[in-house]
């Protein structure tokens, strides 16, 4: 009789410890995934400033590229310009869209962690496309202004100008994208944890 009261009072014990784990897990993964929304946000706040200035090149290039008459650049530049865009944009959007919040379950996380690695990737990637477009566009540029001015000196001016803005947005760009790369591992390494 005494052995089983023991043995009851084990399972009593066990049931308990048990149960507080599984609450302690349930917490822990409630944590993880506040961690991961807020990460996620950060990543996609990003992503969307980014769109945000390709929508504005789009509407503004016209303005500035053609009916501006210190630049007078051709509509066939101001067209490649909001196509760029256009592609860049489209590219961001869906890249960014392909990573959802996981649930609480294992191969949640695992399919999470897989489309972080992929955004990562991708996103690594893509600077040498851009670097090829932007690259282009700014010899396309240049070769325009030359071609359109009266004076050389005009053209070197604005042509500086562009390096200038060029040189900015890259570096705006570029901590952006070291940015989300650095938040990408952050949220790899605590998965695989």
């Amino acid at each position: 009789m005494e052995q089983n009261s023991v043995l009851d009072q084990l399972r009593s014990d066990y049931n308990a410890l048990k149960a507080r784990l599984d609450e302690q897990e349930i917490i822990n993964d409630r944590l993880l995934q506040q961690t991961f929304k807020s990460q996620l946000k950060q990543i996609n706040n990003k992503a969307w400033a980014s769109v945000a200035c390709g929508i504005f090149v789009i509407i503004v290039a016209p303005m500035a590229f053609h009916y501006n008459p210190a630049f007078n650049l051709s509509w066939a530049f101001v067209a490649a310009t909001d196509v760029m865009m256009a592609v860049c944009i489209w590219f961001t959007a869906y890249w960014h869209r392909a990573v959802r919040l996981p649930d609480a379950s294992k191969s949640s996380m695992k399919q999470f962690a897989q489309s972080v690695k992929g955004l990562k990737q991708r996103d690594q990637g893509w600077l040498k496309y851009a670097a090829a477009m932007i690259s282009a566009w700014l010899i396309w540029m240049g070769v325009e202004l030359f071609r359109n001015s009266d004076e050389p000196r005009k053209a070197v001016f604005m042509m500086t100008g562009g390096l200038v803005g060029a040189l900015i947005g890259g570096i705006i760009g570029l901590k952006m994208h070291f940015a989300v790369i650095a938040k990408c591992d952050e949220i790899i390494s605590q998965i695989e944890e």
